[in-house]
């Protein structure tokens, strides 16, 4: 099986802590709103 075919393989250089808004990231990250790995 290819590994882009298969469910389990996870793109470790992304994480939603980069990824996704800063308004819905808020309440993860820092005090001072510096964002970091979350690990997913």
């Amino acid at each position: 099986m290819d590994i882009l075919g298969d469910y389990n393989y996870r793109e470790f250089y992304r994480d939603i802590g980069y990824d996704a808004d800063y308004d819905y990231i808020k309440p993860y990250i820092t005090y001072d709103g510096v964002r970091v790995n979350t690990r997913y």
